[in-house]
């Protein structure tokens, strides 16, 4: 389905302002980005968290609960499973329908991670969790009319770091309740991920995810007479091994992915089954990268995936069974400040087993950019490609959708936060003469009440644009949130 910019959250009543527990990582802590213990180097670069001649300890990014993405193996994108909706990382090409590029938290930025067992020396193993709990109330406006609900969303993870390597476990829930009606699951996650040094220069890397969201109707791109979204599951298993060859590395990997989506509930309470959207993935990808000088790595990467689904669409009458291509090449960079970025480019080919269904390429293009600064600041971008299968416009077979996002946060005093963001989406349909676009805004800002708890209020404006219709949408959010 297409994504809508505003959730069908709403506008909690006082009582209803409760508290939430989710987790985060540890604070994002600058690396060298040079691969050598030389401190010359890093002479005259600042990092908020090191600073003097030394090289700065590398560390872990945090792990955003605003995007709950599973660990992903892959450095910039797997390819999607052949038109089969994947949960990737944010470089990732993601072949599902295209979520909103700018959403607004479920409750405040992760929480930087208590450990519960601190090393001596970064040489020592250590463990580190973290847990929070938000309770968000929102309203939202649209065409669809006005609409209410209150949000729980618990999350939790727990870090294993050791001398070799670590081993990782998150997970989250929203649950939501909209007045008059019954608590649902909007959405949920849990992620084990394994990272292994088997010798100096061959690293084992795994990971098990599940994700589910709930679909949000759009009054301008859903179809009409859906009243409640179905409930999308999808479950990877991936594997990578890397081999170092001094400044050149290899990557090889495999993933198995399985994707579940439920009925859909249509106005007057019948439901519409989905079992033509549901499939079987199996992908295997090689990267080949050189580190051309400390801080600069160019690469390039390939893919093959292959997706079977259980039953004919509804609109074409067979299978949308295929296989989809990938090859990118792109360029990523690290910097001593903690600063991150990669940019991407590339050709896929997709090529399904009926003939009835229009094979052809599109261009994949992606990247990302996160940037530390003063008070704890921070500035991210990212920019993807997705693809997926579609019956609902004549001559297309294939939607492709470009996204880019850019979202920020800057800590004006100890106690006061402030956010935003902005986000937008292009979609094209190959062999079809149709596009359409969206994008949405948010602002929003976190008040600290004390060492556990905080307050949160956001505003989100979303807009369509399509041939046959266009339409806005606004939310309005407030919540708390509890934290270790």
């Amino acid at each position: 389905m297409k994504g809508s910019f505003a959730r069908s959250h709403a506008w909690p009543s006082a009582a209803a302002l409760a508290t939430l527990v989710a987790v985060g990582w540890g604070p994002v802590l600058a690396g060298d980005g040079s691969g050598t213990n030389n401190p010359d180097l890093l002479r005259g670069t600042y990092s908020i968290v090191c600073t003097g001649p030394a090289p700065c300890p590398a560390q872990d990014h945090p792990w955003s609960q605003n995007e709950a993405e599973p660990v992903s193996l892959d450095q910039h994108a797997k390819s999607a499973t052949p038109l089969a909706p994947k949960t990737v990382s944010q470089q990732q090409v993601v072949s599902a329908p295209l979520p909103p590029p700018a959403t607004q938290p479920t409750a405040i930025d992760p929480i930087p991670t208590s450990a519960i067992f601190s090393p001596e020396t970064p040489g020592d193993d250590a463990v580190l969790g973290d847990w929070q709990i938000a309770l968000r109330g929102s309203s939202t406006w649209d065409g669809r009319g006005q609409r209410s609900a209150i949000v729980l969303s618990p999350e939790g993870s727990l870090a294993f770091l050791r001398q070799r390597g670590e081993l990782r476990l998150a997970a989250g829930l929203d649950l939501a309740y909209e007045p008059g009606g019954a608590l649902t699951l909007d959405g949920g996650n849990g992620t084990i991920s394994f990272d292994n040094a088997l010798q100096r220069d061959l690293s084992l890397r795994a990971s098990v995810s599940l994700d589910g969201a709930r679909e949000q109707i759009n009054a301008v791109t859903s179809p009409a007479g859906e009243q409640t979204g179905a409930l999308s599951v999808l479950g990877n298993a991936d594997l990578e091994i890397e081999k170092q060859f001094g400044r050149a590395a290899v990557a090889l990997g495999g993933s198995v992915s399985r994707r579940y989506v439920g009925d859909t509930t249509l106005v007057g309470g019948a439901l519409s089954s989905n079992a033509d959207r549901n499939w079987v993935g199996y992908g295997l990808s090689a990267r080949a990268s050189y580190k051309l000088t400390p801080i600069l790595s160019p690469y390039m990467q390939f893919t093959a995936d292959r997706a079977y689904y259980d039953a004919v669409s509804g609109g074409t009458g067979v299978r949308s069974d295929n296989w989809t291509y990938q090859a990118t090449a792109g360029l990523s960079g690290a910097w001593s400040n903690g600063m991150t970025a990669e940019l991407y480019g590339g050709y896929g080919l997709v090529q399904y087993d009926s003939a009835a269904l229009s094979s052809g390429g599109f261009y994949v293009v992606g990247g990302s950019l996160s940037a530390p600064f003063a008070r704890g600041g921070t500035l991210t971008a990212s920019a993807s490609t997705s693809v997926t299968p579609t019956d609902s416009v004549a001559g297309a077979s294939t939607e492709v959708a470009y996204g880019a996002s850019l979202d920020g946060r800057y800590l004006i005093n100890d106690w006061l936060t402030v956010r935003a963001a902005l986000g937008g989406t292009w979609t094209v349909y190959p062999g079809a003469d149709r596009n359409q676009y969206g994008m949405s805004a948010n602002a929003g800002v976190d008040w600290l009440l004390g060492p556990h708890t905080s307050l949160t209020a956001d505003y989100t404006f979303g807009a369509d644009w399509t041939p046959a219709a266009n339409g806005t949408s606004h939310e309005v959010s407030v919540g708390m949130v509890v934290h270790r």
